[in-house]
């Protein structure tokens, strides 16, 4: 049987707030379900929203998640892995230079 979550109930599987979650709705990066009047989400978005989040801490715009979820455009994804190749080649040399002091 499939499990489905309400707002808090994501949000609360995610360690984040159910306003962060309503302002992922709104931006596209979750699809909730409507079952009668109540907004919920397949388990599928527990994955979502780990991805959303990660990327933020990544240091993604809201915007350029949505750009790396929908767009079909290689030069976004392109892009997107290099950011991240940066980043962490960025942070290998930072903690090269704290293991030196």
């Amino acid at each position: 049987m499939d499990k489905f979550f309400s707002v808090e109930e994501l949000a609360k599987s995610g360690d984040t707030t159910a306003r962060a979650v309503r302002l992922y709705i709104d931006k596209g990066l979750l699809e909730p379900m409507r079952i009668g009047r109540v907004i919920c989400f397949p388990e599928e978005a527990q994955r979502t929203l780990q991805k959303i989040r990660r990327a933020k801490r990544l240091g993604f715009s809201l915007d350029e998640i949505k750009a790396c979820q929908t767009d079909k455009d290689l030069s976004v994804l392109t892009s997107a892995i290099r950011r991240v190749e940066q980043l962490i080649s960025d942070g290998e040399e930072e903690v090269s230079d704290l293991r030196r002091r």
